[in-house]
């Protein structure tokens, strides 16, 4: 797996775990608590307190990619 297709999951990986904790705190009877992953749980922090956060890029293909994960969410 190349390492910007790594960061996007990891990307997609936290959005999805940041909004199952939310659902599972307003709620958690019935429903499984979300998996805790650390990496997860380090980049949303690093999200909210809108930290920079380095992408890995080493040509302009990359480069790209990497500013268009960035601005996906916006």
């Amino acid at each position: 797996m190349g390492s910007l297709a790594y960061v996007r999951q990891v990307w997609l990986d936290t959005d999805w775990s940041t909004k199952a904790q939310v659902i599972y705190e307003k709620n958690p009877r019935g429903i499984a608590r979300p998996r805790f992953d650390r990496t997860e749980q380090t980049l949303a922090e690093a999200l909210e307190d809108h930290a920079l956060v380095l992408i890995p890029a080493n040509n302009a293909t990359q480069i790209r990619r990497a500013l268009e994960l960035t601005t996906a969410g916006t």
